[in-house]
């Protein structure tokens, strides 16, 4: 998700199209030609994964390609 600072229409650079829980591999968006942005997030306590996610974006206006 992007991040939001001042008016929450100008920030917004990127839409998430997509979230694929119990992953961080970012290559799960290769396949789909429509991703122009990828990130994987991860969540620990005390060390050990207890959570994970990758996020597919399409960029908004100047940030579209």
């Amino acid at each position: 998700m992007p991040v939001e600072h001042g008016d929450r229409a100008e920030a917004r650079r990127v839409r998430v199209i997509q979230t694929i829980p119990m992953t961080s591999e970012l290559s799960r968006c290769e396949s789909n030609s429509g991703t122009r942005y990828a990130f994987s997030s991860r969540y620990t306590m005390n060390g050990a994964v207890i959570n994970e996610y990758v996020y597919r974006l399409v960029g908004l206006g100047s940030y579209a390609r």
